[in-house]
């Protein structure tokens, strides 16, 4: 258990962020690595081109000035894990032969939406992607969505809203920083 720990520290500390402890457990700070991302987003005066497919509606527009803080808004919210619910997280990490490292929150219990992300770091020990999977499940309704971000190339999200009331609908938004 201590050399995991131990590789986990490794992995985070070098990934150009600070660790975040609570109460014995070490995790990655999300919210911060995010706000980062939009800062730089901003300063650069990155653009973006969206297509959002919804059943068989398609939609496509270029945005020249995104709100980059709306735009990773859904990754930021999916990815809070609030105080309390540390402990319906396993938190592994795994480092592939390419220098690649993975660090993966799997859910343990059926409490959390959220129930797997998984953080890539290059062999530079920067993020390279990040990927959530939400199950969430509510009195009108579920949804099972999969969101990808690629730090400064953009994102994916894609899954299907089942409504008890209304009609269930399958969703696709691909978004490409340029």
């Amino acid at each position: 258990m201590i050399v995991r720990i131990c590789i986990f520290l490794m992995v985070i500390g070098s990934a150009c962020q600070a660790p975040v402890t609570k109460s014995s457990v070490v995790f990655f700070d999300f919210k911060q690595f995010f706000e980062n991302e939009i800062k730089q987003l901003e300063s650069g005066k990155i653009k973006l081109r969206k297509t959002v497919i919804t059943g068989d509606e398609v939609t496509a527009n270029e945005e020249v000035m995104p709100l980059w803080k709306d735009e990773l808004s859904v990754f930021i919210a999916n990815t809070t894990i609030k105080p309390g619910q540390y402990e319906n997280y396993r938190i592994d990490s795994v480092k592939r032969d390419n220098g690649f490292w993975f660090l993966t929150y799997t859910a343990t219990t059926a409490t959390p939406d959220v129930k797997y992300i998984e953080i890539m770091f290059n062999p530079s020990k920067k993020v390279e992607r990040i990927t959530i999977i939400s199950d969430k499940k509510g009195s009108m309704g579920s949804n099972d969505i999969t969101m990808t971000y690629l730090p400064m190339k953009g994102y994916d999200i894609k899954g299907e809203i089942r409504s008890r009331i209304g009609t269930n609908r399958v969703m696709d938004i691909h978004a490409e920083c340029y």
